[in-house]
């Protein structure tokens, strides 16, 4: 798999995630996507290289990128326990807190010791039996592995709970730590190997394909049910543009009579879709209409049936528009 893959979409769904960041609860799916989305980039040979010699070489790239990944399934972590646990998860979150500082902490420590003198994103192929690497190595594998088993934990005994999109993010998030933990421990059996031999290179190259589809499935997982949110206000906002289109001559046959009652003046642009505010102006809009329209039936109009039935059916549309979901539902997709 291309190493600008699960960068590219991981980047995505963390500008995805972006808007939800006021949301205390979401905070853990951006986070846990961001950090996945740094140590991805960094994971790609051409930046590890640049980015190491920036920082004077000897892989210290290496240590930033295992440490943006462990950070990143502590946060996936939390995620999941906002996600199926109502309250406060405080509590809960201790014991992660100070098991992620542990590992995190011993992966720092090894890093004086690592004797890795020539910049390479595989690191640990090539010098991974070194003892220092060897600790680096056990406490990313076991902080990897505990996660994987708590996720488990958290995704299994819902599974039947589950339905739709939701049902469907947690598979994906089930399948990609169900793989963690069965190929965890084949990178710390693998720097055993004899080196140049077929089978360590079967066993890297099938942890590196492996641990980039892991990545994508658990991140498309939690996001699915945001992405779906997002891709319907993206067609709302497509066909607000249409309809915004549709009924201007309406608008302009009844409320630009009326301009003290229009509020919005500017004109329709084929470009509005691109605008976040095409709902907005259209909710405008019909509002502009209506009450110009009851006005003008002092003076005897009556809108024509086809029009009539333009109008209602923006007004449907606008009934129908995904924030009128109810805010438990919201919480759940935002999170």
């Amino acid at each position: 798999m291309n190493d600008w893959i699960p960068a590219a979409v991981l980047w995505g769904l963390t500008l995805v995630r972006l808007p939800t960041v006021r949301n205390r609860e979401a905070l853990p799916a951006f986070w846990g996507s961001l950090f996945a989305s740094i140590a991805f980039t960094l994971y790609v040979p051409s930046v590890y290289l640049t980015v190491d010699n920036a920082m004077g070489g000897g892989n210290i790239a290496g240590l930033i990128l295992s440490e943006f990944v462990i950070a990143a399934l502590w946060q996936i972590q939390r995620s999941l326990q906002v996600a199926t646990t109502t309250g406060t998860v405080s509590a809960r979150d201790r014991p992660w807190v100070r098991w992620w500082a542990v590992c995190s902490l011993a992966m720092l420590l090894t890093y004086p010791g690592w004797n890795a003198p020539e910049s390479t994103r595989w690191m640990v192929s090539v010098y991974g039996a070194h003892p220092a690497l060897l600790v680096f190595q056990t406490f990313a594998v076991t902080f990897i592995m505990t996660v994987s088993v708590s996720a488990l934990r958290i995704c299994w005994p819902r599974m039947n709970q589950m339905e739709g999109l939701f049902g469907a993010g947690f598979r994906m998030v089930l399948a990609g730590f169900g793989i963690a933990l069965m190929i965890a421990g084949m990178r710390l059996y693998g720097n055993f190997l004899p080196p140049g031999s077929g089978a360590k290179a079967a066993v890297e190259q099938f942890f590196e394909l492996a641990q980039q589809v892991i990545v994508i499935l658990v991140s498309l997982g939690l996001s699915l049910p945001r992405l779906t949110a997002v891709a319907q206000k993206f067609a709302l906002t497509v066909r607000a543009a249409q309809m915004l289109r549709t009924i201007q001559p309406i608008w302009q046959g009844v409320a630009s009579a009326e301009m003290d009652l229009v509020i919005d003046s500017k004109p329709y642009s084929k470009a509005e879709f691109l605008s976040i505010n095409s709902v907005a102006r259209l909710q405008r809009r019909v509002s502009e209409i209506r009450d110009a329209e009851i006005r003008a039936r002092t003076s005897g109009y009556t809108m024509d049936p086809q029009s009539a039935e333009i109008v209602r059916e923006v007004e449907t549309l606008l009934y129908n528009y995904p924030d009128s979901h109810t805010s438990s539902e919201k919480q759940r997709v935002e999170t």
